[in-house]
């Protein structure tokens, strides 16, 4: 049965392991899966999907803005699950890929972010969303507060650069109420 999955949340969250956790999954029961990531993500490995707690499989990596016709490629090597792990570095050709690949009959997981430090929408993340079968919101723990419920990623290396390739030297996963800092009253007479 084919079916689209999304992990989304901030940083941290545990995305990429829900995802290697489903093709496990799969993999167990019977399916041939294939993991992928895009090039630009080689913070832990160049051909591995790679935890924030070091779990890692092997993935075929492929160029962030392909053109390339891949449906026919994963029709040859008969994968059956699907996984894109860091979907938000893709363009939105990554969006009528994996329709094609649903169409196909595949299972296809995808795991990325929700939003930048700015909170603005990954477009390729809310585009894959909008067509999911299910979309699972994962959160952290937040990194101010402690608590759980952390769906923000805020960037504390001081740059304005929408992608920078990092982890918890770069990033933090926070909460809402500890992103927006109160207001402050105003006191009586104050106009």
């Amino acid at each position: 049965m084919s079916k689209l999955t999304v992990f989304t949340g901030s940083m941290f969250a545990g995305k990429s392991t829900a995802l290697v956790e489903a093709g496990k999954k799969e993999s167990e029961g019977g399916k041939t899966v294939l993991f992928i990531k895009p090039t630009l993500d080689s913070r832990y490995s160049e051909n591995e999907i790679v935890t924030h707690d070091g779990e890692s499989v092997r993935a075929m990596v492929i160029d962030h803005d392909t053109q390339m016709d891949m449906i026919d490629f994963f029709t040859i090597i008969g994968a059956d699950v699907v996984l894109f792990d860091e979907v938000q570095f893709f363009t939105d050709d990554l969006v009528e890929m994996v329709s094609d690949l649903v169409g196909d009959g595949k299972t296809v997981y995808v795991a990325g972010l929700n939003s930048d430090y700015k909170l603005k929408p990954f477009e390729t993340t809310t585009k894959l969303m909008e067509i999911a079968d299910e979309v699972k919101v994962l959160t952290a723990v937040c990194a101010d507060c402690a608590k759980q419920g952390a769906t923000v990623t805020i960037k504390t290396s001081g740059s304005d650069d929408r992608i920078e390739l990092g982890s918890e030297d770069i990033y933090k996963p926070v909460c809402h109420e500890c992103y927006l800092p109160p207001v402050a009253s105003s006191k009586g007479g104050d106009k």
